[in-house]
């Protein structure tokens, strides 16, 4: 009888332990969330937008649900294209078209209701036809302000 005692209690003891495992493999789930948000704050911080907008989105991936993930994501993509956009007006005004135009295309995939990258980055390319031809640019409003 003693031995029937000792196998129940460890087949016991065994169900208890798969049941507890999911569980924890969840919880820490939700850990992967927070560390990846902590991170992106420190961007934030910092101001260095793209990478902040690719740790809220971890955050986000991990938490779904969690609105205040989502706020930091959108900020930090809106903050990201206007980031890319100074840096494409940078480049066009150097005449380098082409990083300008890469610029101008980041801001656009950060967010696509940036309408202002879109244009600048349709004139970059423009620009681009020109300058590949040899025609003379136009140095008159060239970022499209």
């Amino acid at each position: 009888m003693k031995v029937n005692t000792i196998i129940r209690k460890s087949t016991a003891i065994i169900l208890m332990l798969c049941l507890i495992s999911p569980v924890a493999a969840f919880a820490a789930g939700g850990k992967s969330g927070k560390k990846n948000f902590k991170e992106g704050m420190k961007y934030e911080e910092s101001q260095q937008w793209d990478t902040a907008a690719q740790q809220f989105a971890l955050a986000v991936a991990a938490e779904p649900n969690n609105p205040e993930y989502r706020l930091h994501y959108l900020r930090a993509l809106q903050q990201s294209s206007l980031m890319f956009v100074k840096r494409g007006d940078s480049l066009a005004e150097q005449n380098d078209f082409a990083s300008a135009y890469t610029a101008y295309r980041q801001a656009y995939n950060f967010d696509q209701g940036n309408e202002i990258a879109r244009l600048k980055m349709e004139r970059m390319l423009q620009f681009q036809k020109a300058q590949a031809s040899g025609a003379e640019v136009d140095n008159a409003n060239k970022i499209g302000n």
